[in-house]
């Protein structure tokens, strides 16, 4: 209790302490907290701010960047869309649709750090795809550049679609152990996991 009181005095006596975004702790004490409380709302506050400048520092400005556009936001969207309950459909497709702006952006930022176009190089792989499915398929024409890109985009989504469901089942399987669970799972999912 002595603890508790000279934290609490510190906090209030030294308007310093705190930066303004953090009012709401001074407003949130009451004398029923324990310092357990403040100095757990203390570290989130830290960690809020420590964690993109250790990611930046430890990874560098532009790995740190091409991390955090595309997973930070999915994270973000994943929380808001399971603390909603929204289905597994729309938050795979969120997500899905997500992470394949995060890939075109990625593919985009190392190609201008990189000073190569891979979209370029990532249609030709994806030519020779289309070539080899023409020719399973017993069609004797040359795949034109709309259907390359078409290909290559529906290929990135899809992977993101899998990518997403994959996450889905993991964290069915593991939040709810943690007393935290997302979304009940669709029935065939269910189905699926009971074999």
């Amino acid at each position: 209790m002595l603890i508790h009181s000279i934290a609490r005095n510190f906090i209030y006596r030294d308007p310093n302490y705190l930066d303004p975004l953090s009012v709401d702790l001074q407003l949130e004490l009451t004398s029923s907290q324990s310092l357990t409380s403040i100095i757990t709302y203390l570290v989130d506050r830290a960690v809020d701010r420590v964690n993109p400048l250790l990611l930046s520092v430890l990874m560098g400005p532009s790995r740190s960047i091409l991390f955090v556009l595309p997973y930070g936001i999915m994270g973000v969207q994943l929380g808001a869309c399971w603390r909603r309950r929204t289905g597994w459909l729309m938050s795979i497709s969120l997500g899905a649709l997500l992470d394949s702006i995060g890939v075109f952006f990625r593919f985009g930022l190392t190609s201008l750090l990189l000073g190569e176009d891979l979209w370029a190089y990532l249609m030709a792989r994806i030519r020779d795809l289309a070539e080899w499915i023409f020719i399973q398929l017993g069609i004797l024409a040359e795949p034109n550049l709309f259907i390359i890109q078409i290909l290559a985009i529906s290929l990135v989504f899809f992977s993101s679609f899998v990518y997403l469901f994959v996450v889905h089942l993991v964290a069915l399987l593991m939040f709810e152990r943690l007393g935290n669970p997302i979304p009940k799972a669709p029935p065939w999912v269910d189905t699926l996991l009971d074999l």
